[in-house]
């Protein structure tokens, strides 16, 4: 210190001593130093300055309590005492400051020397930072291997080359071949066989794990099932260096038995129905296959359930998925334990009745199924009334084919059909005349839909107060050259099948959008046009897109356009339909619910669509005075519409009794032949522009004629 006369003379003895051996100790590679017993600093080199970032004057008097380069003082202190007797020898990792309070670790190897009488401690430092980062790093990738594999979920077991186990992860304690911490257990024979008596199958067990721990440098792989039924793969490997030196084994488990369990389900599910458990239409399909091949004659029942779907539309689709599990389970019963059952799709089955049996003994099944139906009346409280209609085919009197057997057996039950009633019915060759005639008819569609050799036709609507027409609904027709005039009862269904339904309706949405905006364009009429749509054209095409697209091309204001949408497209998904809806009623367009009446939870379903108009079918309309039934479902209907808001229009009306008793009831309009058949656009035109104005009074003789 400054003004110390002692540190003075330290200091010009220093820098005699120094001046001396500079270059020698300054050659020193690291830090070197120099105390004095009494801890002061006598020495150094430049190595100690660059590293402490001070100069030759500032250590001079520096102490080991006072060497700012020292990070543990006491420390320093102790070593001090330590190297007190000549010979010692320390050594130590410490931290070094610098006068900019850098860290820097240091390896200090610090000696006692004889110096005279006394006694001088040596002492050299060597920079160990990048050993320390080094070591960090492997701490750190060490600590990061062991959560990876602490992290898996399959077990780890590493085995020196001596078979001594020196590492594992928790998962590996959960294989059950130790029931405590392994570590530094030599794996023998004699751990083998105790291992062993814990496995499902020890015998395998121990040949397999043998062979393992006997062959370290060979890839290996193998599966054991432990005590409790759990399924391990063990995966075994060498750890080779770099320099091809074996260094030991490693074992990977995996508990591979959730995935049995999933194989085990896919491969249910590849031949079963996973809702009745019956085989699939793929399983049952193959062994009608294998009967064929074995030329072995055998019958099939094909099954469908009559109105399955108001269960899923009226309890929803759980519900009905636990009908169809009864209807397999009671199928099941109904039949022999050498018939097969399966389940082909929908609400659809099929049995197969090996062993040539002959026609009267497959009715007498299909009537037993009948019989055990009826046995059901109830399912969680519901009602159930079970009804099927059967179709049956014989191999190989009416098929050679699978194609040809599930085609006429699918085709006898629906010819056998009787909404409401169980029916059975055998393939005949007339059934084969009329497929024949279908698939005529669907070539003709294709045909005609390609050229849109179609037609429109249109039928007023009218107010039953006003005998004013308030609207128009657009009809199909279809004018074959070769088949003639064919009735849309009989084409449009087929259409529908095919997906021919799609362009075609794209066809009718567009001419009546069209023909509508010429009326309007010409003052003809200021009425909406209402168009029917399917089900397909809703579910299977950008619906909504498709009509904006067409109110676009056309000019027509979606206001002038009603869309008719039958009670059975709005069971189909409530949910989906109520969006359709009011996507239509945004873009202005009337939404009307077709056929009321005619579906299943018809009433329920008007509080649940914001619609505007509803028809009420036809088939309620003709029977007015022959069916009380009838007339108070009218009346019902008509009573609902009117506190929901909605106008009413009675489909069909062709008597003047018919009109009376609407009016009577408070149905608003109507349609039907009473007023009009329906007439080209000409005769539309017609009757707005001559003397009715638009107006068009009852024609009783005219309907009747």
């Amino acid at each position: 210190m400054q003004g110390n006369p002692s540190q003075g003379e330290d200091a010009a003895e220093g820098l005699r001593t120094r001046s001396a051996k500079r270059a020698l100790i300054d050659s020193i590679p690291g830090v070197y130093f120099v105390y004095n017993p009494e801890g002061k600093l006598i020495e150094w080199n430049q190595g100690y300055l660059d590293v402490v970032g001070i100069t030759d004057e500032e250590c001079f008097g520096r102490g080991t309590t006072t060497d700012i380069a020292v990070e543990d003082h006491a420390a320093a202190e102790r070593s001090l005492h330590e190297l007190a007797t000549i010979g010692r020898t320390t050594t130590r990792a410490q931290m070094v400051h610098s006068k900019t309070g850098k860290r820097t670790p240091f390896f200090f190897s610090s000696r006692t020397v004889p110096d005279g009488d006394g006694y001088r401690i040596v002492g050299l430092g060597v920079d160990i930072t990048a050993t320390v980062e080094t070591e960090h790093a492997l701490r750190n990738e060490q600590a990061f291997l062991r959560s990876v594999l602490e992290s898996s979920v399959d077990g780890f077991v590493v085995f020196d080359r001596d078979r001594v186990l020196v590492a594992h992860n928790r998962y590996f304690l959960s294989s059950g071949l130790f029931t405590e911490d392994p570590i530094g257990r030599h794996l023998d024979a004699a751990w083998i066989e105790e291992a062993a008596r814990s496995m499902n199958d020890p015998a395998t067990f121990y040949l397999n794990m043998t062979r393992v721990l006997e062959h370290p440098l060979e890839h290996d792989r193998f599966s054991f099932r432990t005590g409790d039924s759990r399924l391990l793969e063990c995966v075994s490997a060498p750890v080779i260096d770099e320099d091809g030196e074996h260094l030991g084994q490693v074992l990977t488990y995996r508990d591979m038995t959730k995935l049995e369990i999933a194989n085990r389900r896919y491969e249910y599910l590849a031949t079963h129905d996973p809702v009745t458990g019956l085989l699939n239409r793929t399983a049952i399909f193959d062994l009608l296959q294998e009967l064929i091949d074995s030329g072995q004659p055998f019958g099939v029942l094909s099954l469908d359930i009559d109105r399955f779907q108001r269960y899923n539309h009226t309890y929803g689709h759980l519900f009905g998925d636990e009908v169809l599990r009864l209807i397999g389970e009671q199928l099941v019963e109904a039949t022999e334990i050498d018939h097969i059952v399966g389940r082909e799709g929908g609400d659809e089955f099929l049995i197969i009745v090996p062993g040539g049996a002959d026609r009267e003994t497959l009715r007498r099944i299909a009537e037993g199924i009948f019989e055990q139906f009826a046995t059901i009346g109830s399912l969680n409280g519901r009602d159930l009334d079970l009804r099927a209609h059967i179709g049956i085919c014989v191999f190989p009197e009416h098929g050679t084919s699978l194609a040809e057997l599930i085609t006429h057996s699918d085709y006898a039950m629906t010819h056998s059909r009787v909404p409401g009633r169980n029916s059975v019915a055998f393939y005949t060759d007339a059934m084969g005349a009329e497929l024949t005639h279908r698939i005529a008819l669907e070539q003709q569609l294709r045909k005609a839909i390609a050229s849109m050799a179609f037609h429109l036709v249109y039928q007023p609507k009218v107010d039953i107060a006003t005998g004013r027409i308030v609207g128009i609904e657009t009809l199909l027709r279809w004018h074959d050259p070769d088949l003639g005039w064919i009735s849309p009862a009989d084409f449009v269904p087929l259409a529908e099948e095919t997906r021919l339904v799609l362009p075609l309706g794209d066809w009718i949405l567009t001419t009546a959008c069209r023909q509508m905006k010429d009326w309007l364009d010409r003052g003809i009429c200021d009425v909406s046009i209402a168009v029917n749509v399917s089900m397909i054209q809703i579910y299977e095409s950008d619906f909504i897109s498709m009509i904006e697209r067409i109110l676009r091309e056309t000019g027509l204001e979606g206001k002038y356009l009603e869309i008719e949408l039958t009670e059975t497209v709005l069971a189909q998904d409530p949910g989906f339909i109520s969006t359709v809806v009011t996507q239509l009623r945004n873009l202005g367009i009337l939404v009307s619910i077709d056929d009321f009446g005619t579906g299943y939870s018809s009433l329920s379903y008007l509080k649940d669509f914001q619609v505007d108009k509803m028809k009420i079918d036809q088939s309620f309309t003709q029977h007015i005075h022959q069916s009380s039934e009838d007339n108070a479902i009218i009346q019902t209907a008509i009573s609902i519409a009117r506190t929901l808001g909605l106008v009413t229009i009675a489909e069909g009306v062709e008597t003047m009794e018919q009109l009376e008793f609407l009016r009577d009831s408070g149905c608003m309009r109507a349609q039907g032949f009473l007023f009009s058949r329906p007439v080209s656009p000409f005769e539309i035109e017609r009757m707005f522009t001559d003397a009715r104005q638009g107006v068009l009074p009852p024609q009783p003789h005219d309907a009747i004629s």
